[in-house]
Protein backbone atom coordinates (compact mmCIF):
# COMPACT_ATOMS: atom_id res chain seq x y z
CA UNK A 1 0.00 0.00 0.00
CA UNK A 2 3.04 2.67 0.23
CA UNK A 3 3.84 2.19 -3.09
CA UNK A 4 3.31 5.00 -5.30
CA UNK A 5 -0.42 4.91 -7.33
CA UNK A 6 0.61 5.25 -10.95
CA UNK A 7 -1.23 9.12 -12.13
CA UNK A 8 -2.89 7.01 -15.21
CA UNK A 9 -5.04 4.52 -13.15
CA UNK A 10 -8.57 5.03 -13.52
CA UNK A 11 -9.63 1.57 -12.39
CA UNK A 12 -10.01 0.25 -8.98
CA UNK A 13 -7.11 -1.74 -8.01
CA UNK A 14 -6.70 -4.96 -6.03
CA UNK A 15 -4.56 -5.74 -3.08
CA UNK A 16 -4.26 -8.14 -0.54
CA UNK A 17 -3.58 -7.17 3.31
CA UNK A 18 -2.39 -9.64 5.52
CA UNK A 19 -2.33 -9.34 9.25
CA UNK A 20 -2.16 -12.23 11.81
CA UNK A 21 -4.49 -12.57 15.03
CA UNK A 22 -2.12 -10.60 16.99
CA UNK A 23 -3.46 -7.27 14.94
CA UNK A 24 -7.20 -8.31 14.40
CA UNK A 25 -8.93 -5.81 16.30
CA UNK A 26 -6.02 -3.66 16.77
CA UNK A 27 -5.72 -2.33 12.93
CA UNK A 28 -7.80 0.81 12.86
CA UNK A 29 -8.35 3.55 10.01
CA UNK A 30 -6.27 5.73 11.92
CA UNK A 31 -3.18 3.31 11.48
CA UNK A 32 -3.58 4.70 7.79
CA UNK A 33 -3.99 8.09 6.97
CA UNK A 34 -3.49 8.53 3.69
CA UNK A 35 -6.49 6.25 2.89
CA UNK A 36 -10.24 6.55 3.95
CA UNK A 37 -11.98 3.13 4.25
CA UNK A 38 -15.17 2.19 2.95
CA UNK A 39 -17.04 -1.12 3.45
CA UNK A 40 -19.24 0.03 0.27
CA UNK A 41 -17.68 0.25 -3.42
CA UNK A 42 -19.59 3.74 -3.88
CA UNK A 43 -21.77 4.62 -1.14
CA UNK A 44 -21.90 4.39 2.92
CA UNK A 45 -19.86 6.76 5.22
CA UNK A 46 -16.13 6.38 5.75
CA UNK A 47 -14.95 4.07 8.66
CA UNK A 48 -14.50 6.04 11.85
CA UNK A 49 -10.48 6.43 12.47
CA UNK A 50 -10.74 4.33 15.93
CA UNK A 51 -12.87 1.67 14.49
CA UNK A 52 -11.01 -2.00 13.97
CA UNK A 53 -10.46 -3.26 11.14
CA UNK A 54 -11.27 -7.27 10.94
CA UNK A 55 -11.46 -10.05 8.32
CA UNK A 56 -13.46 -8.64 5.36
CA UNK A 57 -13.48 -6.85 1.78
CA UNK A 58 -12.85 -3.01 2.37
CA UNK A 59 -13.06 -0.04 0.12
CA UNK A 60 -10.01 2.42 0.59
CA UNK A 61 -9.79 5.88 -1.16
CA UNK A 62 -6.95 7.89 -1.25
CA UNK A 63 -5.98 11.05 -3.45
CA UNK A 64 -3.52 10.38 -5.65
CA UNK A 65 -1.57 14.06 -5.21
CA UNK A 66 -0.21 12.59 -1.76
CA UNK A 67 1.86 10.55 -4.53
CA UNK A 68 1.47 11.90 -7.56
CA UNK A 69 -0.27 14.83 -7.49
CA UNK A 70 -3.41 13.07 -9.69
CA UNK A 71 -6.95 12.41 -9.42
CA UNK A 72 -8.52 10.20 -6.80
CA UNK A 73 -8.09 6.45 -7.45
CA UNK A 74 -10.50 3.81 -5.70
CA UNK A 75 -8.90 0.79 -4.50
CA UNK A 76 -10.30 -2.66 -2.52
CA UNK A 77 -8.33 -4.57 0.01
CA UNK A 78 -9.37 -8.04 1.39
CA UNK A 79 -7.91 -8.29 4.99
CA UNK A 80 -7.50 -12.60 5.37
CA UNK A 81 -6.65 -14.04 8.72
CA UNK A 82 -4.62 -17.43 8.58
CA UNK A 83 -7.29 -19.00 10.92
CA UNK A 84 -6.40 -23.00 11.92
CA UNK A 85 -9.07 -25.14 12.05
CA UNK A 86 -8.10 -28.50 13.84
CA UNK A 87 -9.83 -31.80 14.94
CA UNK A 88 -11.21 -31.88 18.15
CA UNK A 89 -10.10 -35.27 19.03
CA UNK A 90 -7.95 -37.88 17.19
CA UNK A 91 -11.33 -40.62 17.17
CA UNK A 92 -14.12 -37.79 16.63
CA UNK A 93 -15.85 -37.87 19.82
CA UNK A 94 -19.41 -35.62 19.41
CA UNK A 95 -20.54 -33.49 21.43
CA UNK A 96 -23.04 -35.71 23.14
CA UNK A 97 -20.45 -38.15 23.58
CA UNK A 98 -17.74 -36.12 25.31
CA UNK A 99 -18.95 -32.50 26.14
CA UNK A 100 -16.23 -29.84 26.91
CA UNK A 101 -17.53 -28.81 30.72
CA UNK A 102 -15.81 -25.63 31.51
CA UNK A 103 -12.93 -23.19 30.35
CA UNK A 104 -10.30 -21.81 32.96
CA UNK A 105 -8.23 -18.70 32.99
CA UNK A 106 -6.04 -17.02 35.17
CA UNK A 107 -6.12 -13.90 36.87
CA UNK A 108 -3.57 -12.43 34.26
CA UNK A 109 -5.01 -14.27 31.59
CA UNK A 110 -7.49 -13.47 28.51
CA UNK A 111 -6.66 -15.63 25.84
CA UNK A 112 -7.90 -18.19 23.80
CA UNK A 113 -9.93 -21.13 25.28
CA UNK A 114 -11.05 -23.35 22.16
CA UNK A 115 -14.33 -25.32 22.30
CA UNK A 116 -14.58 -28.33 19.22
CA UNK A 117 -16.44 -31.17 19.05
CA UNK A 118 -18.00 -32.88 15.57
CA UNK A 119 -21.17 -31.89 14.74
CA UNK A 120 -23.60 -32.04 11.99
CA UNK A 121 -26.91 -29.82 13.63
CA UNK A 122 -27.55 -26.59 13.76
CA UNK A 123 -25.27 -24.92 17.13
CA UNK A 124 -25.44 -21.86 18.85
CA UNK A 125 -23.33 -20.44 22.19
CA UNK A 126 -24.70 -17.67 24.39
CA UNK A 127 -23.33 -15.55 27.12
CA UNK A 128 -25.35 -15.59 29.83
CA UNK A 129 -25.90 -13.14 31.49
CA UNK A 130 -23.78 -11.17 29.29
CA UNK A 131 -24.38 -7.22 30.97
CA UNK A 132 -23.47 -9.04 34.54
CA UNK A 133 -21.70 -11.76 35.53
CA UNK A 134 -20.87 -12.66 31.86
CA UNK A 135 -19.61 -9.14 31.12
CA UNK A 136 -16.28 -10.25 30.99
CA UNK A 137 -16.07 -12.87 28.40
CA UNK A 138 -15.83 -12.72 24.65
CA UNK A 139 -16.39 -15.30 21.64
CA UNK A 140 -15.45 -15.75 18.61
CA UNK A 141 -16.44 -18.19 16.08
CA UNK A 142 -12.84 -18.99 14.29
CA UNK A 143 -10.68 -21.90 15.25
CA UNK A 144 -7.91 -20.09 16.15
CA UNK A 145 -4.62 -18.41 14.55
CA UNK A 146 -2.10 -20.90 16.00
CA UNK A 147 -0.53 -23.26 12.82
CA UNK A 148 0.84 -25.78 15.94
CA UNK A 149 -2.43 -25.78 17.40
CA UNK A 150 -3.71 -29.52 17.90
CA UNK A 151 -0.12 -30.50 17.75
CA UNK A 152 1.90 -31.41 21.06
CA UNK A 153 4.01 -28.21 20.79
CA UNK A 154 1.20 -25.42 20.49
CA UNK A 155 1.81 -22.33 21.06
CA UNK A 156 0.91 -20.05 24.04
CA UNK A 157 -3.07 -19.58 24.31
CA UNK A 158 -1.79 -15.77 25.91
CA UNK A 159 -0.28 -15.27 22.89
CA UNK A 160 -3.47 -15.46 20.78
CA UNK A 161 -6.27 -12.86 21.42
CA UNK A 162 -9.94 -12.64 20.26
CA UNK A 163 -10.73 -9.63 18.54
CA UNK A 164 -11.30 -6.48 20.70
CA UNK A 165 -15.09 -6.29 19.11
CA UNK A 166 -16.84 -8.51 21.20
CA UNK A 167 -19.42 -10.76 20.59
CA UNK A 168 -21.71 -12.08 22.65
CA UNK A 169 -23.21 -15.15 20.87
CA UNK A 170 -21.63 -17.35 17.87
CA UNK A 171 -23.48 -20.28 16.01
CA UNK A 172 -23.10 -22.77 12.92
CA UNK A 173 -24.70 -25.75 11.23
CA UNK A 174 -21.59 -28.33 11.22
CA UNK A 175 -18.95 -29.23 13.52
CA UNK A 176 -18.83 -26.98 16.83
CA UNK A 177 -15.92 -24.90 16.77
CA UNK A 178 -15.61 -21.29 18.61
CA UNK A 179 -12.77 -19.38 20.87
CA UNK A 180 -13.87 -18.36 24.54
CA UNK A 181 -11.90 -15.17 25.62
CA UNK A 182 -11.61 -12.54 28.27
CA UNK A 183 -12.13 -9.13 27.63
CA UNK A 184 -9.51 -7.90 30.69
CA UNK A 185 -6.82 -9.26 33.40
CA UNK A 186 -8.42 -9.23 37.06
CA UNK A 187 -7.31 -5.43 38.24
CA UNK A 188 -9.48 -6.07 41.15
CA UNK A 189 -7.76 -5.81 44.72
CA UNK A 190 -5.77 -8.72 46.20
CA UNK A 191 -7.19 -10.03 49.73
CA UNK A 192 -6.01 -12.16 52.26
CA UNK A 193 -9.46 -13.90 52.01
CA UNK A 194 -8.33 -15.88 48.80
CA UNK A 195 -4.61 -17.19 48.46
CA UNK A 196 -2.71 -17.89 45.52
CA UNK A 197 -1.00 -21.68 44.94
CA UNK A 198 1.87 -20.17 46.50
CA UNK A 199 0.46 -18.60 49.77
CA UNK A 200 0.23 -14.96 48.87
CA UNK A 201 -2.90 -13.01 48.82
CA UNK A 202 -4.92 -13.86 45.61
CA UNK A 203 -8.34 -12.05 43.84
CA UNK A 204 -11.89 -14.08 44.48
CA UNK A 205 -12.04 -15.96 40.89
CA UNK A 206 -14.75 -14.83 39.05
CA UNK A 207 -17.54 -17.03 37.18
CA UNK A 208 -19.98 -16.70 34.68
CA UNK A 209 -21.79 -19.35 32.18
CA UNK A 210 -22.00 -20.13 28.36
CA UNK A 211 -25.32 -21.68 27.20
CA UNK A 212 -24.17 -24.00 24.11
CA UNK A 213 -27.25 -25.35 22.26
CA UNK A 214 -26.87 -28.31 20.17
CA UNK A 215 -29.99 -29.53 17.88
CA UNK A 216 -31.92 -27.77 20.36
CA UNK A 217 -30.50 -29.00 23.74
CA UNK A 218 -29.29 -26.78 26.15
CA UNK A 219 -25.76 -27.20 27.72
CA UNK A 220 -24.02 -25.45 30.06
CA UNK A 221 -20.21 -24.07 30.23
CA UNK A 222 -18.56 -23.01 32.97
CA UNK A 223 -16.44 -20.38 32.77
CA UNK A 224 -13.91 -19.11 35.77
CA UNK A 225 -11.26 -16.60 35.80
CA UNK A 226 -8.61 -16.50 39.07
CA UNK A 227 -6.54 -19.32 40.47
CA UNK A 228 -7.05 -18.54 44.41
CA UNK A 229 -8.79 -20.99 46.28
CA UNK A 230 -12.06 -20.82 46.46
CA UNK A 231 -15.84 -22.28 47.22
CA UNK A 232 -18.14 -23.92 44.91
CA UNK A 233 -20.78 -24.04 47.86
CA UNK A 234 -20.30 -21.60 50.72
CA UNK A 235 -20.55 -22.45 54.55
CA UNK A 236 -22.82 -18.71 54.86
CA UNK A 237 -24.55 -18.86 52.09
CA UNK A 238 -25.36 -22.34 51.08
CA UNK A 239 -27.28 -24.84 52.15
CA UNK A 240 -27.91 -28.84 52.54
CA UNK A 241 -31.21 -31.06 53.10
CA UNK A 242 -30.79 -33.77 55.49
CA UNK A 243 -30.90 -36.89 53.41
CA UNK A 244 -31.77 -39.27 56.47
CA UNK A 245 -35.20 -37.56 56.33
CA UNK A 246 -38.30 -37.63 53.91
CA UNK A 247 -40.94 -35.32 53.46
CA UNK A 248 -39.52 -32.44 54.68
CA UNK A 249 -36.54 -29.85 53.40
CA UNK A 250 -33.80 -28.57 56.17
CA UNK A 251 -31.80 -25.75 55.17
CA UNK A 252 -28.63 -27.39 57.13
CA UNK A 253 -25.64 -24.94 57.29
CA UNK A 254 -22.55 -26.19 55.35
CA UNK A 255 -20.52 -25.11 58.08
CA UNK A 256 -17.46 -27.49 56.94
CA UNK A 257 -17.08 -26.00 53.70
CA UNK A 258 -13.40 -25.34 52.54
CA UNK A 259 -11.56 -23.46 49.86
CA UNK A 260 -10.32 -26.11 46.98
CA UNK A 261 -7.34 -25.44 44.93
CA UNK A 262 -7.71 -25.56 41.64
CA UNK A 263 -4.46 -27.45 40.73
CA UNK A 264 -3.82 -31.23 41.97
CA UNK A 265 -0.74 -31.82 43.93
CA UNK A 266 3.17 -33.07 42.60
CA UNK A 267 6.23 -33.15 43.32
CA UNK A 268 8.24 -30.42 42.09
CA UNK A 269 11.43 -32.70 41.59
CA UNK A 270 9.73 -35.26 39.64
CA UNK A 271 11.13 -35.92 36.78
CA UNK A 272 10.18 -37.55 33.06
CA UNK A 273 11.55 -40.68 33.28
CA UNK A 274 11.63 -41.27 37.24
CA UNK A 275 8.52 -43.65 38.55
CA UNK A 276 8.79 -41.63 41.78
CA UNK A 277 10.20 -39.03 43.82
CA UNK A 278 10.81 -40.12 47.16
CA UNK A 279 11.60 -38.43 50.14
CA UNK A 280 9.64 -35.30 49.91
CA UNK A 281 9.38 -33.39 53.06
CA UNK A 282 6.60 -32.73 55.21
CA UNK A 283 4.45 -30.23 53.38
CA UNK A 284 6.83 -29.83 50.55
CA UNK A 285 4.65 -30.52 47.97
CA UNK A 286 4.25 -28.19 44.87
CA UNK A 287 1.22 -27.62 42.57
CA UNK A 288 0.88 -28.28 38.94
CA UNK A 289 0.40 -25.36 36.35
CA UNK A 290 -3.32 -26.26 34.65
CA UNK A 291 -6.61 -27.56 36.54
CA UNK A 292 -7.22 -30.87 33.86
CA UNK A 293 -3.02 -31.82 34.81
CA UNK A 294 -2.98 -35.49 36.76
CA UNK A 295 -0.08 -34.73 39.02
CA UNK A 296 1.65 -37.33 40.98
CA UNK A 297 0.14 -40.14 42.69
CA UNK A 298 0.53 -40.51 46.50
CA UNK A 299 -0.56 -43.44 48.89
CA UNK A 300 -2.65 -42.23 52.47
CA UNK A 301 0.54 -42.81 54.51
CA UNK A 302 2.68 -45.39 52.87
CA UNK A 303 5.58 -47.60 55.40
CA UNK A 304 8.70 -46.68 56.51
CA UNK A 305 10.56 -44.75 54.08
CA UNK A 306 7.51 -44.71 51.34
CA UNK A 307 5.03 -42.56 53.50
CA UNK A 308 5.45 -39.33 50.88
CA UNK A 309 6.45 -40.47 47.59
CA UNK A 310 5.10 -38.78 44.86
CA UNK A 311 4.47 -41.29 42.01
CA UNK A 312 5.10 -40.68 38.27
CA UNK A 313 1.26 -40.46 36.71
CA UNK A 314 1.86 -42.21 33.75
CA UNK A 315 5.31 -44.47 34.16
CA UNK A 316 3.52 -48.11 34.38
CA UNK A 317 6.24 -49.87 35.64
CA UNK A 318 6.98 -48.93 39.61
CA UNK A 319 10.51 -49.52 41.89
CA UNK A 320 10.11 -49.02 45.01
CA UNK A 321 6.66 -49.73 45.86
CA UNK A 322 5.67 -50.42 49.34
CA UNK A 323 2.23 -52.05 49.76
CA UNK A 324 2.64 -51.35 53.51
CA UNK A 325 1.10 -48.27 55.17
CA UNK A 326 1.02 -46.62 58.82
CA UNK A 327 -0.96 -49.28 60.81
CA UNK A 328 -4.73 -47.56 61.15
CA UNK A 329 -3.75 -44.44 62.99
CA UNK A 330 -5.46 -41.34 62.43
CA UNK A 331 -4.80 -38.52 60.23
CA UNK A 332 -4.38 -36.01 63.51
CA UNK A 333 -1.22 -38.34 64.67
CA UNK A 334 0.07 -38.76 61.19
CA UNK A 335 -0.53 -35.28 59.11
CA UNK A 336 2.21 -33.58 61.40
CA UNK A 337 4.80 -35.82 59.42
CA UNK A 338 3.26 -37.04 56.34
CA UNK A 339 1.21 -34.10 54.71
CA UNK A 340 2.36 -33.54 51.51
CA UNK A 341 0.34 -31.06 50.58
CA UNK A 342 2.28 -27.24 51.23
CA UNK A 343 2.29 -25.11 53.86
CA UNK A 344 -1.18 -23.23 54.76
CA UNK A 345 -2.37 -26.40 52.69
CA UNK A 346 -3.89 -29.42 53.54
CA UNK A 347 -6.18 -32.77 52.27
CA UNK A 348 -9.62 -32.13 53.18
CA UNK A 349 -11.38 -35.04 55.79
CA UNK A 350 -14.17 -37.23 54.80
CA UNK A 351 -15.03 -37.35 58.97
CA UNK A 352 -13.05 -38.83 61.39
CA UNK A 353 -9.78 -37.60 61.80
CA UNK A 354 -8.76 -38.73 65.18
CA UNK A 355 -10.58 -41.55 67.64
CA UNK A 356 -12.66 -39.06 69.21
CA UNK A 357 -14.76 -39.41 65.91
CA UNK A 358 -14.94 -42.65 65.34
CA UNK A 359 -15.01 -43.89 62.16
CA UNK A 360 -17.93 -42.00 61.21
CA UNK A 361 -18.24 -40.47 57.41
CA UNK A 362 -21.33 -38.83 57.20
CA UNK A 363 -22.38 -35.62 56.08
CA UNK A 364 -21.93 -33.82 59.58
CA UNK A 365 -17.92 -34.07 59.61
CA UNK A 366 -17.34 -34.20 56.36
CA UNK A 367 -15.54 -31.19 54.73
CA UNK A 368 -15.09 -32.69 50.95
CA UNK A 369 -19.31 -33.84 50.86
CA UNK A 370 -20.11 -30.26 52.08
CA UNK A 371 -18.03 -28.49 49.82
CA UNK A 372 -18.66 -30.20 46.60
CA UNK A 373 -21.83 -32.37 46.27
CA UNK A 374 -25.07 -30.36 45.25
CA UNK A 375 -26.85 -33.14 47.47
CA UNK A 376 -24.60 -34.49 49.94
CA UNK A 377 -25.43 -38.05 51.28
CA UNK A 378 -24.26 -40.54 54.19
CA UNK A 379 -22.42 -43.78 54.02
CA UNK A 380 -20.50 -44.64 50.63
CA UNK A 381 -23.48 -43.42 47.64
CA UNK A 382 -23.77 -42.04 44.93
CA UNK A 383 -24.20 -38.46 43.99
CA UNK A 384 -26.86 -38.15 40.94
CA UNK A 385 -24.39 -37.00 37.44
CA UNK A 386 -27.71 -34.27 36.65
CA UNK A 387 -27.15 -32.96 40.07
CA UNK A 388 -23.83 -30.47 40.72
CA UNK A 389 -21.36 -32.45 38.76
CA UNK A 390 -20.28 -32.23 35.15
CA UNK A 391 -17.98 -35.27 32.87
CA UNK A 392 -16.39 -33.95 30.11
CA UNK A 393 -13.58 -31.97 28.68
CA UNK A 394 -11.87 -28.80 30.18
CA UNK A 395 -10.42 -25.70 28.32
CA UNK A 396 -7.55 -24.61 30.24
CA UNK A 397 -5.11 -23.39 27.61
CA UNK A 398 -3.05 -26.75 27.83
CA UNK A 399 -5.78 -29.67 27.36
CA UNK A 400 -7.70 -27.92 24.60
CA UNK A 401 -4.40 -26.95 22.73
CA UNK A 402 -2.99 -30.59 22.40
CA UNK A 403 -4.27 -33.86 20.49
CA UNK A 404 -6.88 -35.68 22.44
CA UNK A 405 -5.81 -39.37 22.55
CA UNK A 406 -6.15 -42.24 24.59
CA UNK A 407 -4.54 -42.81 28.16
CA UNK A 408 -1.97 -45.52 29.13
CA UNK A 409 -5.17 -47.44 30.76
CA UNK A 410 -7.91 -47.12 28.12
CA UNK A 411 -8.08 -46.41 24.61
CA UNK A 412 -10.87 -43.50 25.13
CA UNK A 413 -10.47 -40.64 24.31
CA UNK A 414 -9.49 -38.70 27.55
CA UNK A 415 -6.19 -37.66 27.56
CA UNK A 416 -3.14 -34.76 26.08
CA UNK A 417 0.12 -35.66 27.19
CA UNK A 418 -0.20 -39.62 27.71
CA UNK A 419 3.48 -40.21 28.45
CA UNK A 420 4.29 -36.95 30.75
CA UNK A 421 4.25 -36.24 33.96
CA UNK A 422 2.24 -33.01 32.97
CA UNK A 423 -0.40 -35.41 31.61
CA UNK A 424 -3.78 -34.47 31.89
CA UNK A 425 -7.25 -35.75 31.45
CA UNK A 426 -11.19 -35.88 31.19
CA UNK A 427 -12.36 -35.70 34.56
CA UNK A 428 -15.61 -33.60 36.37
CA UNK A 429 -16.65 -30.29 37.12
CA UNK A 430 -18.30 -30.03 40.46
CA UNK A 431 -20.79 -26.31 40.28
CA UNK A 432 -22.83 -24.63 42.03
CA UNK A 433 -25.68 -23.74 39.84
CA UNK A 434 -26.93 -20.84 41.94
CA UNK A 435 -23.55 -18.88 42.14
CA UNK A 436 -22.02 -20.20 39.08
CA UNK A 437 -19.11 -21.34 41.23
CA UNK A 438 -17.01 -24.79 39.96
CA UNK A 439 -13.92 -26.58 40.35
CA UNK A 440 -13.24 -29.33 38.16
CA UNK A 441 -11.09 -32.41 39.10
CA UNK A 442 -9.23 -34.71 36.57
CA UNK A 443 -9.77 -38.39 36.14
CA UNK A 444 -5.91 -39.12 36.73
CA UNK A 445 -6.29 -42.94 37.60
CA UNK A 446 -4.78 -44.99 40.51
CA UNK A 447 -2.13 -47.14 41.27
CA UNK A 448 -3.00 -50.83 42.97
CA UNK A 449 -2.00 -51.51 46.63
CA UNK A 450 0.46 -54.28 45.76
CA UNK A 451 2.78 -53.59 42.95
CA UNK A 452 1.91 -49.78 42.21
CA UNK A 453 0.30 -50.38 38.55
CA UNK A 454 -1.58 -47.79 36.87
CA UNK A 455 -4.98 -48.07 36.13
CA UNK A 456 -8.07 -46.19 34.99
CA UNK A 457 -6.54 -43.17 33.60
CA UNK A 458 -8.52 -40.96 31.79
CA UNK A 459 -11.79 -43.04 33.66
CA UNK A 460 -11.86 -42.70 37.16
CA UNK A 461 -10.66 -39.75 39.25
CA UNK A 462 -10.22 -40.82 43.13
CA UNK A 463 -8.63 -38.42 45.64
CA UNK A 464 -7.64 -38.80 49.27
CA UNK A 465 -9.26 -37.69 52.15
CA UNK A 466 -7.38 -37.10 55.63
CA UNK A 467 -9.99 -39.87 56.93
CA UNK A 468 -9.71 -43.34 58.26
CA UNK A 469 -11.17 -46.09 59.94
CA UNK A 470 -10.22 -47.60 63.19
CA UNK A 471 -12.09 -50.51 64.15
CA UNK A 472 -14.15 -53.20 61.60
CA UNK A 473 -13.89 -54.19 58.25
CA UNK A 474 -12.46 -50.39 57.26
CA UNK A 475 -9.64 -50.26 59.89
CA UNK A 476 -6.87 -50.16 57.38
CA UNK A 477 -9.12 -47.97 54.73
CA UNK A 478 -8.85 -44.31 54.26
CA UNK A 479 -11.76 -42.36 52.77
CA UNK A 480 -11.26 -40.97 49.18
CA UNK A 481 -13.15 -39.16 46.99
CA UNK A 482 -14.21 -41.08 44.29
CA UNK A 483 -16.04 -40.21 40.70
CA UNK A 484 -16.39 -41.30 36.79
CA UNK A 485 -18.43 -40.74 33.87
CA UNK A 486 -21.64 -41.76 35.97
CA UNK A 487 -21.58 -41.22 39.26
CA UNK A 488 -19.10 -39.04 42.07
CA UNK A 489 -19.57 -40.81 45.59
CA UNK A 490 -17.10 -41.56 49.10
CA UNK A 491 -16.02 -44.87 49.47
CA UNK A 492 -12.83 -46.16 51.86
CA UNK A 493 -9.74 -47.94 50.40
CA UNK A 494 -6.90 -50.25 51.59
CA UNK A 495 -4.31 -47.13 52.21
CA UNK A 496 -1.43 -48.30 50.03
CA UNK A 497 -3.19 -47.33 47.09
CA UNK A 498 -1.51 -44.09 45.12
CA UNK A 499 -4.40 -41.72 44.34
CA UNK A 500 -4.36 -38.41 43.61
CA UNK A 501 -4.57 -35.54 46.14
CA UNK A 502 -6.35 -31.92 46.25
CA UNK A 503 -5.71 -29.50 48.67
CA UNK A 504 -7.36 -27.21 50.89
CA UNK A 505 -6.67 -23.65 52.28
CA UNK A 506 -5.79 -24.69 56.21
Amino acid sequence: ISTCVPCNVTAPLHLPMVFDSSDEGSITAGNYPQFRFYTDATDGMPLAETEPLEDGTYYISTFADLYCESSRTELSVTFTTPQIVIPPTKGGDTWTSQKWVGAFWKDDQTGERIIASPNTTTWSAVIDDENASGSWLNLDNNGGYDSNLGTDTPGDAESYQLPATRKISVNGTDNILFRIGVTGTDNRTASSEYKYPDGSNGKPPRYATITLTVDGTPYTIYCRQGEAADYVFNPTTDTYDDPSTTGTVEALPRSLAKKFSPYNLTASDLTENSPYYGDIAPRGGSFVDYPTQAGALFQWAGGTSFERRAYHPTVTTVSGWSPLYMGINFWNTLGTTHETCPTNWRRPNDGAIDASQGASNNIVVSEIRQSLFDAPKDGQNNLDETTGRGWGYYADGYFDRRPITTSKSNNLNSAVSPNSKDVAYIGTLFFNATSKHSLFMPAAGYRGTEQGALLNTGIIGSYWSSSGSETGEGANNGWRLEFNNSRARQSSSIRSFGFAVRCVKD
